[in-house]
């Protein structure tokens, strides 16, 4: 092992080492930062008015995922979805 023990080489695995845990320290302390200051979710009971006089009754449609390019009647059931859409005024 010609550069093991070079004075430059090993310098330089020094100083990668140090910022490589130097950069995982910092990306786990802004990850820390942003769970903290991150805002809480709404107040569910300030929104249920809301939400309960809204006509929505849901946006998706249950299908499964690999049921949905063998099964036919999949697009006519979107085709439905997105008619129920138009008849409350959703775009």
């Amino acid at each position: 092992m010609k550069y093991a023990d070079d004075p430059f080489w090993v310098n330089l695995r020094w100083f990668m080492f140090v910022l490589f845990w130097a950069m995982w320290l910092g990306m786990l302390a802004g990850a820390i930062t942003i769970i903290i200051k991150a805002p809480n979710s709404g107040d569910l009971e300030r929104d249920l008015p809301l939400l309960q006089s809204s006509r929505v009754q849901g946006v998706f449609i249950e299908v499964p995922t690999y049921d949905a390019l063998d099964t036919p009647d999949v697009l006519d059931r979107f085709k439905a979805f997105v008619d129920k859409a138009k008849e409350y005024s959703i775009k």
